[in-house]
Parts: C-alpha cells; sequence; structure tokens
C-alpha cells in the first residue's frame, strides 16, 4: 500500500451525475449535513446538458469538501465515471449514485481500514426508495419513502479469498456482484485503482462500471474483507436504474442505449440477448474486463439463462431463442439449467412470500428524504453505543 501525506483525503466519494440535480443536490446537503468530518472529499463529475442549476448551487454553497467538475458533450456512463475516479484524491475511494448516500459512521471505519491495512471492503446492503418512485406492484416493503435497513447488524467480519469468489460469480453467470470486492458502493484503497489502471491503462474496462470495478479489482487483490455494518445506502429514484426496475420499465435494446460505449455495441456477446438489463450487461462487462486485462473468462450460460428466464420473466421472449440455441449446442448443460431454474424459481418465491406476508430482513422505515435517513442511522448508532 502506497504511503500518502497528512493533507490528503482519508475518504472520496465520487459521484458521476447527468441530468439528475432533483436527486443530486438532495444527496449532497445530507452527507455534508450530517458529516462534519473535513477528511472527507465528494467528488462530483457532471456531464449534465445544461449546468448552470449546478454552477448556481456550488457558487451558494461553498464547502471545501466538494470538488465539482463539468464536462460537456456526450458521454457515456463510463467515460464519466472514469473522469470522476480520475479526479478522486482520498486514501479510500467509493463510488456510490446521485440518489445514493453514506452512513454518518463510514468515516469511522475507514479509518480502521487503514489502520489495519485492508484494501477492500464490503458491507450488507440499505436501500431507500424516493418518494418520486412509482411502484407497478405495492407491498409492504415497496412503497414510496421506504427505508430498508439490515436486521443482522453486528461488529462482526470476515476475510474473503477474492479469486475464488470471482470464480463463484462466474459460475453463478456473473448476473450479480454477489461478494465481489467493489468501488460502486464498497470501500477500495486508491493504489488498488492505480493498480487497475498500470495494467490496462484505465480505471473502467467494461460497460456497467460497477461490475468492471468489482471484476477489476479482483483480479489485482488477493482477500477482501466484508463487515457487517451498512456503510452505504442504495437509492432508487425515480429516473434511476432502481426507479426503472421497480416500474418494470428498465430494459431496451442494447443499440438504443446512449449510455453504452459504441464499442460496447459493436462487440456484443453473441450468446448474450441484445437487451440492456442488470442480467445481461454484468456478463458482458465480466468478459469485456477479463478480456482488457489479459484473463480468459469462463462464464456459465446455463446459470445466465436460468436467472433470466426465472428473474427476468417480461424478457423470456427475447432470452428464449438464444437459450435453446445454446442448449442445443451443448446439450449436456440441459439438466444444469434445469437444476439451476428450479432453484432460482424456489428462492424468488420465496423471497416474494417474505416481502408480502413475513417479511424481508430487513427493519422498515419511511422517511421523506435521505437527509431523514442519515439522522435516523446517526441515532441508531447513538442508541447502540449507549
Amino acid at each position: 500500500m502506497c504511503s500518502l501525506s497528512s493533507n490528503v483525503p482519508l475518504l472520496s466519494i465520487v459521484i458521476p451525475t447527468k441530468n439528475r440535480y432533483e436527486t443530486l443536490f438532495p444527496t449532497l446537503e445530507a452527507i455534508l449535513g450530517n458529516i462534519s468530518d473535513g477528511r472527507l472529499e465528494i467528488v462530483v463529475q457532471d456531464n449534465s446538458d445544461d449546468p448552470s442549476l449546478a454552477n448556481a448551487y456550488f457558487s451558494d454553497r461553498p464547502d471545501p469538501r466538494i470538488r465539482y467538475s463539468y464536462m460537456a458533450g456526450l458521454l457515456s456512463i463510463v467515460d464519466n465515471t472514469e473522469a470522476a475516479l480520475a479526479r478522486a484524491n482520498g486514501e479510500y475511494v467509493t463510488f456510490i449514485g446521485d440518489d445514493d448516500f453514506v452512513s454518518p459512521q463510514i468515516l469511522e471505519f475507514v479509518q480502521d481500514f487503514s489502520e489495519r491495512g485492508i484494501v477492500a471492503a464490503i458491507y450488507p446492503p440499505a436501500y431507500y426508495w424516493w418518494k418520486s418512485v412509482k411502484f407497478s406492484d405495492l407491498s409492504r416493503f415497496h412503497q414510496p419513502g421506504a427505508f430498508w435497513y439490515p436486521l443482522e447488524v453486528s461488529a462482526s467480519e470476515c476475510t474473503i479469498a477474492t479469486a475464488q469468489e470471482l470464480v463463484n460469480v462466474l459460475e453463478q453467470g456473473a448476473v450479480s456482484l454477489f461478494d465481489l470486492p467493489r468501488v460502486y458502493h464498497g470501500i477500495v484503497h486508491r493504489s488498488v485503482l492505480h493498480g487497475i489502471k498500470a495494467k490496462s491503462g484505465r480505471f473502467v474496462n467494461g460497460a456497467s462500471p460497477d461490475m468492471a470495478l468489482a471484476v477489476a479489482v479482483s483480479l489485482v487483490i488477493e482477500s477482501h474483507v466484508k463487515v457487517n455494518t451498512p456503510l452505504t445506502v442504495y437509492g432508487a429514484s425515480k429516473n434511476s436504474g432502481g426507479g426503472w426496475t421497480a416500474s418494470k420499465t428498465h430494459f431496451g435494446k442494447i443499440s438504443e442505449q446512449s449510455h453504452l460505449p459504441q464499442w460496447t455495441k459493436d462487440h456484443w456477446n453473441e450468446n448474450l440477448p441484445p437487451i440492456w438489463s442488470e442480467h445481461t450487461i454484468y456478463p458482458q462487462t465480466a468478459m469485456e474486463v477479463m478480456s482488457a486485462l489479459g484473463q480468459t473468462c469462463s462464464l456459465n450460460f446455463a446459470a445466465f439463462y436460468a436467472s433470466m428466464m426465472i428473474n427476468e420473466p417480461h424478457l423470456r421472449g427475447f432470452v428464449m431463442p438464444f437459450a435453446a440455441r445454446f442448449l442445443r449446442r451443448h446439450p449436456q448443460r440441459l439438466i444444469l439449467f434445469l437444476m439451476i431454474a428450479t432453484k432460482k424459481m424456489f428462492g424468488r418465491l420465496r423471497r416474494a412470500f417474505r416481502s408480502r406476508v413475513s417479511g424481508l430482513p430487513f427493519k422498515l422505515s419511511f422517511f421523506d428524504s435521505p437527509d431523514d435517513c442519515m439522522r435516523h442511522m446517526f441515532r441508531g448508532a447513538s442508541s447502540s453505543q449507549e
């Protein structure tokens, strides 16, 4: 781990943004209003069509912890994230969306990571559904303003063998980050990011920045830790991926996704349906990153198709021809496909039952804003220490 001078921030919170000031500004207000520690910097990388609102906002609220930059022109989310990461000065880096926020205790944990020489840490998620979200199916947990905080929170942690976790993710079709180390809603030492860039020339080497960074980090470190306390919060607002998922509109033709790099559109893997969704962009990204870093990617396509068929039923019409073609070419994978699909079906039914009847493993609260959530988290941490 590289040695850093005392004037380097302990943590950089990196926020790429585009045309979503309605969530960016409340997010910044919440973080800055609930964390007074000067060892924090927030790197905002803006690619909005018109930055005049941002210029006025930052002029009226001078805070040395905010480092705002604007880049005009059409940028992919990859290039906007790349530019944001390049401006991070902190000893550690976390990357969140413009509708996400952090725990008021995050710097206490990062200080501990620094003292113990931990290069990467992950944690269980907490979630906040902004009041603007429109749900296609309302339930007890799926409502505007819902804040999910894990029930099982403790001081425990475990060490994960990073290479083995990457093998596990690829074996499951790379449809989720699972327990990979990550920069997006994870904590990574900045030297790790520069190690990735030294090998590949970039920080972000795939179409989905969150999966791209997770796979890349996995290829340059040996182990990472998982702590049992949420340090950041996934937000879902009306115009975000989470909000589109809630309304079941989070998909579309790859060729029509303006936020994707052209290289990805031109080199889309023939085994993946050319449809944008989290389930397709993650395996595509994993393959792109491993190629960029000179690694062979052994992706389990049987698991990928099974997961898509069960977890994204609205896309089955697009997936079926690709799954059928793959299984005709690899008939020995049919039994595995059926086994995985059956397991995932029972898992989906169990989650639906828990959501509607017995409850998900989260403490459920309702708040009007990220600021309210952070104040609640601070009060919870304070009471637990008494």
